[in-house]
């Protein structure tokens, strides 16, 4: 087997957040050749390729950069993650020309003429995956410390470049090296310095010993898919989604199975057992002096009462501590996550409704990844126009068909089968309970005598409606009890809602697309209003299964 198609682990995202100085070479050397630049980003490359040896990660796990874009050291960490092949998100205080051209707090441009169209040229680079402002606050000092803040937030270990001996100050490099330590972060500090005409970097590790890599949400951390031997080179995003659906959908499929089949013996054995206790009642009263002699029939149905209640009694606690109901929740929501972004396809936008779902924190590592991967799948895409974009998104995703990928077929067709399954039980119930008020009604009408019958005879009749009298009741229940256990009512309802609403926004998303062109006709951040609409959809989807999930998590069952 080749190395490329070999089995191995599903890679996840390390993000590394970076800060440093806007000189970070000391004021002597400002004014030396460009080599002392070159240096210092030849630096910064070696200390960010033996990162990954420092933290002791695995060959799955892969690097991402977040930063800004300022002129200096910020320079150099871009050209390290290009030199690297290391994807890179951009995170910026204030939109980029505004940034690119703004004033510092002595009136000096923050940006030379020269450092402005290396940074432009840079944002451009191939390992860019995302450029997004992060704030919008109203001071400029205010706007840098929210965007450390930002970087410390989704940081998973931190990289500050300081100038030796600079002094620390709100929105710098110091700061994030404060954010880290008081988050307990992993943090390398690189002191810059120049002896002899070399850069030097002084590093200085803080917080190593705890840290934690990130991790793919347990059982799949260690879930192995051929090509996928480790994160070099960083698979596309639709086959690595399509590998982590096929097997959470399949895991999901043995767990709804194993659920299934366990609260049908819950339900059974407890039926059965019921039905056990009412035939020895009966054959009981038919003995007459209420003893059975030398019959061994009563024994047996005893015991087979016994172990039917024994078993489903253990069925009933495995079902609560083995989780198979929990197991079932999160590989479905695991593979409803990787069919929503499976379904943007070519569309380059961040998956920032991922984040605002009140998703495990487990997920995290995992959803982190999926933006990364997305990101930079869809990059050369993100000149595209957005109606062909848009139009194969509302075509795939809401208006196939099949319901096994249209959204609006699979809510039509589940919603009517659970329907019909909810109104069986409905019906099985209303049917046993009327006909044990009937058996009950029939047992008291012989009993008083009002319907002739033969002293033997009614013997044998009062037993038999006096067992259909306590078993039809219990099995009246126990067809409630599935109902309850398969959540028909709560489905019906959820199902419904979200049809509804998909509709609506089916119809919206046409009316966008027969709106006309608006200059300039470039990718999809141009239509707020169409990012706004997928954004709305994908929530509302994964909501519904998040609602559910949570409710087979937590909910009580047969």
């Amino acid at each position: 087997m080749s190395p490329s198609s070999a089995p191995g682990r599903l890679p996840c995202a390390v993000q590394v957040g970076f800060a440093g100085s806007r000189r970070p070479l000391p004021d002597d050397c400002s004014d030396l050749p460009d080599q002392l630049e070159r240096q210092l980003t030849e630096r910064l490359t070696e200390h960010l390729s033996a990162l990954p040896g420092r933290l002791g990660l695995e060959p799955h796990l892969f690097l991402c950069g977040l930063s800004q874009i300022a002129a200096g050291a910020d320079v150099a960490f871009t050209r390290a993650c290009r030199t690297l092949a290391i994807p890179q998100r951009i995170l910026l205080p204030q939109p980029a020309d505004a940034y690119l051209s703004a004033l510092g707090s002595d009136g000096t441009p923050d940006f030379t003429d020269a450092e402005r169209r290396s940074a432009l040229d840079l944002l451009d680079g191939p390992q860019i995956v995302e450029q997004r402002v992060v704030t919008d606050a109203a001071t400029r000092q205010q706007r840098f410390a929210e965007t450390n803040r930002e970087l410390a937030a989704q940081s998973d270990v931190v990289v500050c470049l300081i100038r030796q001996g600079s002094a620390a100050k709100p929105g710098g490099t110091a700061q994030l090296l404060d954010l880290a330590r008081q988050r307990q972060i992993p943090a390398l500090e690189l002191e810059v310095s120049v002896q002899e005409g070399q850069v030097q970097l002084q590093a200085t590790e803080h917080g190593y010993a705890g840290f934690a890599a990130p991790a793919l949400p347990s059982p799949l951390d260690r879930t192995t898919a051929p090509g996928f031997g480790n994160a070099d080179p960083l698979p596309e995003v639709q086959a690595y989604v399509a590998a982590v659906k096929a097997h959470c959908s399949g895991e999901a499929a043995k767990s709804r199975q194993r659920f299934g089949r366990a609260a049908w013996i819950v339900i059974g054995t407890h039926l059965l057992a019921t039905l056990g206790a009412t035939v020895v009642l009966a054959g009981h009263g038919l003995g007459g002096d209420g003893h059975h002699g030398h019959a061994t029939w009563p024994l047996v149905v005893l015991l087979v009462e016994l172990l039917a209640l024994g078993i489903g009694f253990g069925t009933h606690h495995w079902m609560h501590h083995a989780a198979p109901s929990r197991n079932w929740a999160q590989w479905r929501l695991l593979a409803e996550i990787c069919r929503s972004v499976r379904a943007l396809g070519d569309l380059h936008l961040p998956l920032d409704y991922l984040f605002r779902l009140r998703l495990p924190d487990g997920l995290v590592p995992l959803l982190r990844t999926l933006n990364i991967l997305h990101l930079r799948s869809t990059r050369a895409q993100r000149e595209r126009p957005w109606r062909a974009a848009l139009a194969g998104y509302l075509n795939a995703r809401l208006r196939d068909p099949d319901p096994e990928t249209g959204q609006i077929a699979y809510y039509r067709d589940r919603c009517r089968r659970e329907r019909t399954k909810l109104k069986a039980s409905q019906w099985i119930f209303t049917l046993c309970s009327l006909l044990a008020i009937l058996a009950t009604g029939l047992k008291l009408l012989t009993l008083v005598g009002v319907v002739p019958v033969d002293e033997e005879p009614a013997a044998l009749l009062t037993a038999i409606l006096g067992t259909l009298a306590v078993f039809l009741p219990v099995l009246a229940v126990g067809a409630l009890s599935w109902a309850a256990a398969q959540d028909y009512v709560a489905r019906v309802h959820s199902f419904g809602t979200t049809l509804r609403f998909l509709e609506r926004r089916s119809a919206e998303l046409d009316h966008i697309l027969r709106e006309p062109d608006e200059p300039p006709a470039g990718g999809l951040g141009d239509l707020r209003d169409a990012r706004r609409a997928i954004e709305t959809i994908e929530l509302a989807l994964l909501g519904e299964t998040l609602e559910w999930s949570m409710r087979r998590t937590f909910g009580s069952v047969a």
